[in-house]
Order: C-alpha cells, then structure tokens, then sequence
C-alpha cells in the first residue's frame, strides 16, 4: 500500500485527486478552488489524528473563489479521522455547493463534519458519520459557522450523543 507522509496541499481549479492508501500528515489536507474533486477508496485513509493542531480536521475542502460560484466534491469509500474533526467543508458564497457521497466512515474527535460559508452543502451518508459530540454541525467548541444550508440523504448511521446533526440558526 501506498504511504504518504505529508501534507496534501491543492489549490486552484479542476484538481481531482484520488487516495487508496494512507495519506497521514501533522498538518491538515487541504483543497480549495472550483470544480475539485477528492476520491478516497475502500482501502484509503486520511489520518489527521496525530495532527500538531489540537484544532484541526483531517481534510479542509473548500469550494469556490471570487472568481465566481463553485462546486467541491468528495466521495469517500474508506476512512477519514481527524483531532477536532473529519472533515471541514465550506462552501464560501451563497453560489457555491460542496458535494459529499459518503459510504465509508467519517469520524472526528468531536464531530465528523463540520459545515461553514454561506453556500449549500450536498450529503449523501451510506455509511459511517460520527463525532464524539456531534455527527454533522455547524458549531464546536472552537469554530462557529451558521450561514451554511444543507441538504442530506441518509441511510447510514449518523452519530454523536450530543447531536447527531445541529445546524442551529443554519440555512435551510
């Protein structure tokens, strides 16, 4: 299987990126810009748990620019786990759409995913969402973000004893 040890850092347009290894780093992966892609296979694994940023996600997916509206997509069949969460999605203005088909396992140590920017989120959960305090949210102990809508299909498990998904005061 394939290692990498280091940071994934994409920025710009029409990136597609495909992980079926390990993909570990102590900083976050991150991807920002319009019409990206990200594609973890069933034997991938993005692992921000040993991350030096007690504050981190172990993926940073960012949609859109001022360019115009964007759209961001992840599908994952593996397994994503970061320190405070799977994965951070944003989708920056109100044009903007982060797509996300899931039938693998998202974890975060508190919650799986975490939603900002102005824009929509798309879920699509088969499989795996959890965080220690919250599955899908809008708000942590150390980020708040409220103007993000969402749409989500679920046939899955989405898990957290606090919320499984909170998207107070979000868009609808």
């Amino acid at each position: 299987d394939a290692v990498l040890d280091g940071r994934i850092f994409a920025s710009g347009n029409d990136i597609d990126v495909r992980i079926d290894g390990l993909a570990s780093s102590q900083s976050v992966q991150s991807f920002s810009g319009n019409n990206n892609s990200l594609f973890i296979g069933r034997t991938g694994i993005v692992d921000g748990l040993n991350s030096a940023f007690a504050s981190n996600s172990a993926i940073d997916f960012i949609a859109g620019d001022a360019a115009g509206s964007g759209i961001g997509r992840i599908s994952n069949e593996g397994q994503i786990r970061g320190n405070v969460c799977g994965v951070f999605l944003s989708a920056g203005d109100s044009d903007d759409r982060v797509i996300v088909q899931n039938s693998g396992s998202i974890r975060g140590e508190e919650a799986g995913i975490l939603l900002g920017g102005s824009g929509r989120a798309v879920i699509s959960n088969s499989g795996l969402i959890e965080g220690f305090t919250q599955g899908i949210t809008t708000s942590t102990q150390v980020f708040s973000f409220f103007q993000v809508g969402l749409d989500l299909t679920n046939t899955g498990t989405i898990r957290g004893p606090d919320f499984s998904v909170r998207t107070a005061d979000a868009a609808d």
